[in-house]
């Protein structure tokens, strides 16, 4: 069995750390975002064959979250999705660190 981890370092997603003074209600120093992995993975416990499907979802609101399945071997499609900012941003680079851990048991 493993555990599947997606888990960000910043709830905020990407930040601007810039230091720049700003009007809050036009700009903001952060790009918020969410992940989906997909992958094809079994039970915990069953040895029948490995449903397609299986995903997990890192919602913007979020830091981190887990999914446990039986082993498994397939490809994992990871997608993060940035929407477009409902205020300008600031000029500057905009970072953060997205990690992604598969751990067996």
């Amino acid at each position: 069995s493993n555990t599947v981890t997606v888990s960000k370092n910043d709830i905020r997603g990407l930040v601007n750390n810039s230091g720049a003074g700003y009007d809050s209600n036009v700009f903001q120093a952060n790009l918020p975002y969410s992940v989906t992995g997909t992958y094809t993975a079994g039970a915990v416990g069953s040895t029948a064959a490995a449903t397609n499907g299986n995903y997990i979802n890192l919602a913007a609101n979020a830091n981190s979250t887990s999914a446990s399945h039986g082993a498994w071997k397939s490809a994992m499609a990871l997608n993060v999705n940035i929407p477009v900012p409902s205020k300008s941003l600031l000029a500057g680079a905009y970072e953060g660190q997205l990690t992604v851990n598969i751990q067996a048991f």
